[in-house]
């Protein structure tokens, strides 16, 4: 306590910020005082104490002052505060978060192993009706995820509207199984927007779908009822070429009706053996 009771100044601010770069934002704190010493005023002061890069503050009130935060990083700043007498210093941290980040992964079932799945890329070779799984992953501070859209080129062909989904440090990843209807060069990517209505777009991956040929014979056509009988699926693609280590789905109907999931093998044959 000064003469005649004087307190020293109190400054209230909010300590901490996050924000995303390329933007100005504004500190804005408050300041009390109890008005000693007699005839005083108070006299305040920013300045940057650490930062990335360095940052030109423009005052524009008695607390309050603007920066553009172009870099990423942690800045600390401080505001002070005297009466004359007495003075108060107040430390504010703005934390700028790189923006929201977007990637996008495809993958289909593995031919060896349906338990397991591999990447898909412009190198893979898919076939028309062969399901993949698109998973778009996101990472960013402090947003909540509104919407993942997915599009083939301009073609959007699933959304997903996640509940209350904030993004603190966090990644979150959202898959998305489609069937590839056709033939032909697909072009995707996913969309992610924020609670504040800004997208953020993934890189486009292309991937070129093929149409696969399937030829089916019986080995045994005219085997007696009751005896075992051989299937086999021969699977090229559309130039004629064996595909191996592809996946043939059998199934027969009839009152002993069997089905059996069979790889192709070297040669593009895939052989199922059942009785009826």
């Amino acid at each position: 306590v000064g003469a005649a009771g004087n307190q020293p100044p109190v400054i209230s601010i909010n300590p901490f910020h996050i924000i995303r770069p390329g933007c100005w934002y504004e500190l804005t704190g408050v300041i009390t005082d109890d008005g000693l010493p007699a005839g005083s005023h108070i006299v305040t002061g920013w300045r940057v104490l650490s930062g990335p890069i360095p940052l030109q503050l423009q005052v524009t009130g008695q607390a309050s002052a603007a920066a553009y935060f172009e870099a990423a990083g942690t800045y600390t700043l401080e505001l002070t505060a005297s009466d004359g007498e007495f003075s108060a210093r107040a430390l504010v941290n703005v934390m700028v978060n790189q923006p929201l980040q977007v990637t996008l992964g495809i993958s289909a079932p593995d031919p060896y192993d349906s338990n397991w799945s591999v990447g898909v890329d412009s190198n893979s070779t898919v076939f028309a009706g062969q399901t993949v799984n698109l998973a778009a992953e996101t990472f960013f501070y402090d947003s909540l995820i509104s919407r993942i859209d997915f599009f083939d080129g301009q073609t959007l062909i699933g959304q997903f509207n996640p509940t209350n989904t904030i993004c603190f440090g966090t990644r979150y990843s959202y898959n998305l199984d489609w069937v590839l209807p056709r033939t032909g060069v697909y072009n995707f990517y996913a969309v992610v927007t924020d609670d504040n209505g800004d997208q953020y777009r993934s890189e486009t991956i292309q991937v070129n779908v093929q149409q696969v040929g399937l030829e089916l014979g019986q080995v045994t056509p005219s085997a007696l009822v009751g005896s075992e009988k051989v299937l086999v699926a021969h699977v090229t693609d559309a130039a004629g070429t064996a595909l191996l280590h592809k996946v043939v789905h059998f199934q027969v109907n009839g009152a002993n009706s069997a089905s059996a999931i069979v790889p192709t093998d070297q040669f593009g044959d895939s052989m199922f053996v059942y009785t009826s």
